[in-house]
């Protein structure tokens, strides 16, 4: 007769079957069978936990044996949890972010097992008991310690120095924001002429020569391709014109979002870099014609404070990963000294989110913790709230470029139903300091604002349209909303409208030109030179078609005018001119006496 063998062993052989053919296929080359590797390893993860409990029960009187498997099942469940371990970032991740949960169920162990003791209770009583009592106290534990979670916004807020501005700084003249996160996914789309792959999404912004894109990768279409191919190369939106311009640049990277398995970048990072981290969406751009991927990440600094065990996130730093799929990981000091991330976003735009909604927490530095709960919970000083404008496709804060550098803006509304702008926050964006501007009460705030778009326009079918991404902007040092008017779908920009936040007039700018001239233009009043004929070196030269007629916008070295011109108002000689022009040429023209922007004849 053949001895059937003890059920422990058969759970054992099974998971390490299940073990050892996950593990090879995972080290293969092929994202299939890393895919189904990964499969069998979540498998043998869930029969080890059953093996161990098998285990536990089939041998208890055999400690040798008991302890063998057991040992033996550990060994696979860690094996399979550590070569699968990004499957459970972020359940893992938020564990250890919150780890007051970790003490909720420590105290809850310690209560259950106590009176479990206590009550004498034996077999399945004593089970159902430690059950009961495990659960009712890890509730109350949860509840009791989530009173203390403000800890963190308090730390934030005694540690980090908030200044107070009299003044926003003026807007770069080099950049001009003008088309929204959601038109230019959709331009993106529309420009993919790649059968078997799509623009990666969430796009992100970037800066080349001071000139704003969205950009992403152009990533594999498709769960066969997901696995199979690799990501095709990047694709960039100009972010300055209402114009669909779309640049895209073919090459292949190793490593990259948007593919599986292995050479996935977040795949990578949490496997070779760093696990118990956040990691910010990617962010695409060119440096000496090659293709490079940043991506900042937060860390989080474990704290104590009677009752509570708790997390203060902080910026550790970015990965920089180049064309060949070597990563780097560099400290903030690092990241602003790196020459292939000069001029473009490093700070965490997730943590600016976070630092201001700390500043609800502002009694603590003075009047402590509970001050600063019940502030928040009754009396309501000084309380803030983010507002953002409803299916925009891109949530605050924005990023903007300002003659002190790029900013992450947050505007804020007094909490409850007051709409009025109360502060406009500004994070530095390479280095995280923080910056806010006070406002009277007057103004209107940017989600009002929208509203004020839609009464100025009636006659428009509003559930075709979107009024989207308010920003703050200063012409002649003056406060305005810029919104976007776009269709709903995404597939265009209708017009920029700009809303003074005190008298809600409302100006609507229909060309990238109109929109520059209203932003700019006001700045410089009283700046252009007396003299009307104009001579200088090109800086900055653009063209576009407009009502059928060509314009040039020019920028002379060391000006801050944005001088213009229409094919219409000038002779097909200086047209010809124009048109041979480009950046470093020298130029000579007059300009118009009603209006010395604008050229009248070209010299030269």
């Amino acid at each position: 007769m053949i001895k059937i063998p003890d059920i422990k062993i058969i759970s054992f052989a099974i998971t390490l079957f299940f073990t050892i053919i996950g593990v090879v296929l995972v080290l293969g080359t092929n994202g299939f069978s890393e895919a189904a590797g990964l499969v069998l390893l979540v498998i043998g993860l869930i029969l080890s936990v059953i093996g161990m409990v098998i285990s536990y029960v089939t041998t208890r009187n055999e400690p040798i044996m008991t302890w063998l498997f057991l040992i033996l099942n550990l060994i696979t469940f860690l094996t399979c949890g550590f070569i699968s371990s990004p499957l459970y970032h972020g359940l893992l991740l938020g564990i250890y972010s919150n780890p007051f949960v970790i003490e909720a169920i420590i105290i809850a162990l310690i209560l259950s097992t106590s009176i479990t003791i206590f009550l004498k209770q034996q077999n399945f009583k004593a089970i159902f008991v430690f059950i009961s009592v495990f659960i009712f106290s890890l509730v109350i534990s949860i509840l009791i310690l989530s009173f203390f979670s403000g800890y963190a916004n308090c730390s934030i807020v005694e540690e980090f120095d908030v200044t107070e501005i009299f003044e926003l700084p003026q807007m770069d003249q080099d950049y001009l924001r003008i088309t929204p996160k959601k038109v230019a996914y959709r331009y993106m789309s529309d420009a993919s002429q790649y059968p078997r792959h799509k623009p990666y999404y969430p796009c992100d912004l970037i800066l080349i020569n001071k000139t704003p894109y969205w950009s992403t990768v152009l990533s594999p279409d498709g769960i066969f391709n997901y696995y199979n191919i690799k990501d095709v190369g990047s694709i960039y939106v100009d972010m300055s014109t209402m114009e669909k311009n779309v640049v895209i640049k073919e090459q292949v990277l190793d490593t990259s979002p948007g593919i599986g398995l292995k050479d996935n970048d977040v795949w990578r990072i949490l496997t070779e870099h760093k696990y118990y981290i956040t990691l910010e969406r990617p962010m695409i751009f060119l440096y000496n014609n090659s293709t490079y991927i940043m991506r900042p990440y937060i860390e989080y600094e474990h704290k104590f404070t009677f009752p509570l065990w708790y997390t203060i996130p902080k910026w550790g730093g970015v990965f920089l990963i180049d064309d060949k799929g070597i990563i780097q990981d560099l400290s903030p000091e690092q990241a602003r000294e790196s020459e292939v991330l000069k001029g473009q976003k490093l700070f965490p735009e997730e943590l600016a989110t976070y630092y201001v909604e700390s500043q609800n927490y502002w009694k603590a530095k003075t009047e402590g913790f509970l001050s600063a709960i019940f502030n928040l919970i009754f009396d309501h000083e000084e309380q803030i709230e983010i507002i953002d404008v409803s299916n925009q496709g891109n949530e605050q804060p924005f990023l903007i470029n300002t003659d002190d550098g790029l900013k992450w803006t947050i505007s804020v509304e007094p909490y409850g139903n007051a709409h009025g702008i109360y502060r406009i926050y500004l994070l530095d964006a390479r280095s995280g300091t923080i910056e806010y501007m006070q406002f009277s009460g007057k103004e209107i705030g940017p989600v009002r604002a929208c509203d004020y778009v839609r009464k100025d326009n009636p006659i428009v079918d509003w559930d075709r349209f979107d009024v989207i991404e308010p920003i703050p902007v200063l012409p002649n040092g003056e406060l305005y909303w810029e919104i976007r008017v776009s269709s709903i779908d995404g597939s265009g920009i209708s017009y920029i409208a700009f809303v003074h936040p005190v008298t809600g007039n409302v100006i609507r700018c229909e060309s990238d030109v109109q929109v520059r001239d209203f932003i700019y233009s006001l700045n410089i009043s009283g700046s252009t030179e007396e003299n009307a004929t104009i001579t200088g070196i090109i800086s900055h030269i653009e063209t576009f078609i407009y009502n059928g007629y060509t314009n040039w916008v020019i920028r002379l070295e060391n000006k801050s005018v944005f001088y213009n011109a229409n094919s219409n108002d000038l002779t097909y000689r200086d047209c010809s001119l124009l048109a041979l022009k480009k950046i470093g040429d020298n130029i000579s023209f007059t300009t118009k006496t009603e209006n010395q922007q604008y050229i009248e004849d070209v010299l030269e």
